[in-house]
């Protein structure tokens, strides 16, 4: 586990809970209150009891983070969106928060994790893009309270290299734990999803989300971040795939201030989920849709990402027994610092 969290340390209380958000995939999100009876997945489709992640939520927080600035729907998209190798210096701010019920009654667990990232064309390697760990601060929510953790310097993790045709990123020299297997959150390649190949609204395409298990990314992490870490023994673990379709659903032209120039920006969106089933005897359902809302400036700069999950997690020990966990997440990425063009104010510290 990254990040300094071991389960061993934890509270008795907090540990059980921590051991299914993390170890059995965990509840991210709520869903409807139905009740299951006997083994968890019944005759229907177990997603049918989760609820889809509100999507009006999800776009209003993107509104809120651009508080104040002007933006304007435009009737046409001139041209597909594409990233690009920006040669400017920037600055990302990411937010990760989970939460899981532990009981009726009783106030959930879960945890939190406050980094910076910095991102820039490699001088060296004109064409990679380099995105770094600046600062992590991580802290567990107990008994209603935050409680932080030992801060993590950012140099304990490799720097992830990306190179892309237009369409997508693909990393080099991987997996490291920062793009697709990180301990709090899945990773930052969910920030950057595959954009559709038509620039007009509507459009769609499919995208492969990959998530790495965290010891996968050892033999990197140790030669390219933290040396210190032991290169344990361990058992290949396939890579979870997991298929979401993205669509671009407009684009929009916005400015900070009425005296500043308008900038355009397209606005996609994606969704997913994933299905896990265990057979009886011990049954076993492991539940999630999830939602992202992305803005991409021309300049090809992701500029805002939220995505927003929903988990349920059930299973049965014993014939006609069930057993249920919910809970919620969130992660949220901004471009907060450029040497030009928009970027967008820093979450509040609380």
């Amino acid at each position: 586990m990254h990040v300094g969290l071991s389960i061993t340390s934890l509270s008795s209380a907090l540990r059980p809970a921590l051991v299914s958000l993390f170890v059995l995939g965990g509840c991210h999100g709520g869903c409807d209150p139905d009740p299951v009876v006997g083994d968890p997945r019944g005759t229907t489709s177990p997603l049918a009891s989760v609820a889809r992640p509100d999507e009006g939520a999800v776009a209003a927080m993107w509104t809120a983070a651009a508080k104040g600035w002007q933006i304007e729907p435009r009737e046409v998209v001139r041209r597909a969106p594409r990233y690009r190798v920006a040669a400017c210096p920037m600055r990302y701010q990411l937010r990760s928060v989970q939460t899981m019920e532990v009981a009726p009654g009783r106030p959930p667990v879960g945890t939190r994790a406050d980094m910076e990232l910095l991102a820039n064309r490699d001088p060296q390697q004109p064409t990679r893009f380099v995105l770094t760990m600046h600062k992590v601060n991580t802290s567990r929510l107990v008994e209603g309270k935050r409680v932080a953790m030992d801060p993590q310097p950012g140099t304990r993790f490799a720097p992830v290299w990306l190179h892309t045709s237009g369409r997508g990123w693909q990393e080099e020299d991987g997996p490291t734990s920062l793009w697709s297997a990180f301990g709090f959150f899945p990773g930052v390649s969910r920030f950057f999803p595959i954009l559709p190949d038509e620039g007009s609204v509507g459009s769609e395409t499919a995208w492969k989300i990959v998530t790495h298990a965290p010891q996968m990314t050892l033999p990197v992490e140790v030669r390219r971040g933290d040396a210190s870490r032991k290169k344990r023994k361990h058992r290949y673990a396939a890579p979870q795939m997991d298929d979401a379709r993205v669509r671009l659903v407009g684009e929009v032209r916005l400015r900070a201030t009425k005296e500043g120039p308008w900038q355009h920006a397209t606005i996609l969106k994606a969704d997913w989920t994933v299905e896990e089933h265990t057979e009886p005897p011990r049954p076993r359902d492991h539940l999630e849709r999830w939602h992202g809302h992305y803005v991409l400036l021309d300049s090809g700069r992701l500029l805002h990402a939220i995505i927003q999950g929903k988990k349920v997690h059930r299973w049965s020990v014993r014939p006609g027994e069930s057993n249920e966990k919910r809970g919620d997440a969130r992660y949220e990425m901004r471009l907060v610092e450029a040497c030009d063009g928009l970027v967008l104010p820093p979450m509040a510290a609380d």
